[in-house]
C-alpha cells in the first residue's frame, strides 16, 4: 500500500484529483493510496466474454 498524499483529502478533493497518469487510486481513511495495476488474467476476462465464441455457447 503505497500513500501518495501527506494530508488527508476531502470526498471532493479525491474526485477531482488528476496527477496526469493512468494510475488509479482508492481514498482510506482520508489518505490517497495507489492501486495495483490489473493483471493480465483480469485483462483477458472481459475479451473472453464479449468473444463470438462465448456467444455461441451461451445461446444452448
Amino acid at each position: 500500500m503505497t500513500i501518495i498524499t501527506g494530508k488527508r483529502l476531502t470526498l471532493e478533493e479525491y474526485l477531482k484529483y488528476d496527477d496526469r497518469t493512468d494510475s488509479q487510486y482508492e481514498l482510506v481513511a482520508g489518505e490517497l493510496v495507489a492501486m495495483p495495476p490489473e493483471s493480465p488474467k483480469n485483462v483477458q476476462i472481459p475479451l473472453f466474454c464479449h468473444s463470438p465464441k462465448t456467444f455461441a455457447i451461451s445461446e444452448f
